[in-house]
């Protein structure tokens, strides 16, 4: 995973996990999220064997409040507009990454 999207899953999870409800976080959370608002097509690619779609920040935007997305540009010492263009550069790599190491993960999870 870059170091830019590792500098701000924990923020991201955060956030994410009070606007949910949800406990735990980090890569799964922000996932999940995108999941629920309609681009799970998009992130089961990333999980799958063949073609990874993309992702824009565009569609991004449309996910993340834009509190989430000050608070998080914050974090990451950037702008909004920067943040968004950097998630979707290395979302898809790092949902691809993630997904490999929960699948080389024993069957009782440990």
């Amino acid at each position: 995973m870059g170091e830019f999207l590792g500098q701000i899953l924990g923020p991201l999870a955060q956030l994410l996990g009070v606007a949910q409800g949800a406990a735990g976080g980090g890569l799964p959370a922000l996932l999940a999220q995108l999941e629920n608002a309609g681009l799970a097509e998009r992130v089961g690619s990333w999980a799958a064997q063949g073609e990874q779609l993309p992702i824009t920040a565009e569609e991004l935007a449309t996910v993340l409040t834009p509190e989430q997305l000050n608070h998080l540009a914050e974090q990451a010492g950037t702008t909004p507009d920067v943040l968004l263009e950097r998630l979707a550069e290395e979302l898809p790599q790092a949902a691809v990454a993630h997904s490999q190491r929960v699948q080389a993960l024993p069957p009782d999870g440990q």
